[in-house]
């Protein structure tokens, strides 16, 4: 007698079952891009640059500054290396540095740091 389609043998369905469960259990843990570092960074980069455009490295106007860009993070900002403010530190931080010029064309460093 001649049947139309296929049929599967006993072993090939268990050998099915076993692959798709496998694959369903087993699936490898794939960890996706880090949105809060990446939204750090850039509200960082943002300040200094608006800092260096605006070439004002007032230490009051910039801790205002990063009050409002950062109203629930740790920041910390270093001007010359010296740090104008401290804050609790975790373990998630992004960092940027830039190295402006002064009206002598002396080179100095201001970093941000945000804890987020």
């Amino acid at each position: 007698m001649k049947s139309e389609g296929f049929a599967f043998s006993a072993e090939a369905f268990l050998s099915l079952f076993l692959l798709f469960s496998a694959a369903f259990f087993f699936q490898p843990s794939v960890k996706g891009p880090d949105f809060e570092r990446l939204y750090a960074l850039q509200k960082s980069d943002d300040v200094l640059k608006v800092w260096l455009l605006e070439n004002s490295f007032n230490p009051d106007s910039m801790l205002s500054d990063l009050q409002l860009a950062f109203p629930e993070d740790c920041v910390i900002v270093e001007l010359r290396g010296i740090a104008l403010n401290s804050c609790p530190k975790t373990s998630r931080f992004v960092s940027s540095i830039i190295y402006p010029l002064d009206s002598s064309l002396n080179e100095f460093s201001v970093r941000l740091t945000v804890y987020y």
